[in-house]
C-alpha cells in the first residue's frame, strides 16, 4: 500500500506536542478489513499522530500535526483506498 502515500513518515519523524483533532464522516467502509486498511495506511502518513476508525458510526477520529499535514491529505488517502471522508458537521 505504500504507493498510496506521497508523504510517508520517516524514522526521524516524531510526535510533536498535542495535535489538532478532527472528526471525519466516512462512507464505504463496511467491514473490519476496510477499517484496518484506513488505520494502517493513515498511521504511515506524515503528521498523523493518531487515527482510529469506527465502523459502527462511520467516523474517523484524527489527531494530526497541522504543520506537517493537512486534513485534505487524509481525505485524499481515504479516497485512494476507495472510500469517502468529509469533515463532520453537527
Amino acid at each position: 500500500m505504500r504507493h498510496y502515500i506521497d508523504n510517508m513518515k520517516t524514522e526521524d519523524d516524531e510526535k510533536k506536542g498535542p495535535g489538532a483533532f478532527i472528526l471525519l464522516d466516512m462512507d464505504g467502509a463496511t467491514c473490519t478489513n476496510c477499517v484496518r486498511a484506513v488505520e494502517h495506511v493513515g498511521r504511515k502518513l506524515k503528521g498523523v499522530q493518531e487515527i482510529s476508525v469506527s465502523r459502527d458510526n462511520s467516523q474517523i477520529n484524527l489527531t494530526y500535526d497541522p504543520n506537517s499535514t493537512a486534513v485534505e491529505a487524509v481525505v485524499n488517502l481515504v479516497s485512494k483506498l476507495g472510500y469517502t471522508a468529509v469533515p463532520h458537521r453537527e
